[in-house]
């Protein structure tokens, strides 16, 4: 009977070795991935309370000026643009409801709208 001399070495195929890189590279992309998503999310979140703020502080400066249903729109402080419709509510003579909304100018596909009532006395 004859005696096999072969040696086996130790470690990993080449196979093995890119199957392992594959794996790992697979992961690495879902990760940045997933981490791209959330950074972009947090600064969305930001700009949506940055717009709630800025509506807030303009609806306050414009409130004064309303005298009767009208729709207005411009631009605030060379960064936001802005709509305001103020129609009357159904069933009452002296109560308006106000739509504001606002963009960025440098972003207007996120915008938001602050609704809110005023008494007028015409």
């Amino acid at each position: 009977m004859g005696t096999s001399n072969t040696v086996r070495s130790e470690g990993f195929t080449l196979l093995e070795t890119l199957i392992a890189f594959l794996i790992l590279s697979i992961s690495i992309g879902i990760a940045v991935h997933s981490l791209s998503q959330a950074s972009w999310n947090t600064g969305r979140s930001e700009i949506q309370k940055e717009l709630r703020y800025g509506a807030r502080t303009l609806l306050a400066e414009l409130e004064p000026t309303i005298d009767s249903a009208t729709t207005r729109s411009g631009e605030w402080e060379e960064k936001y643009d802005w709509n305001l419709v103020v129609e009357p509510m159904s069933g009452s003579e002296a109560l308006y409801t106000l739509s504001l909304t606002v963009s960025l100018v440098h972003m207007p596909q996120i915008t938001t709208t602050y609704i809110g009532f005023v008494q007028l006395d015409d």
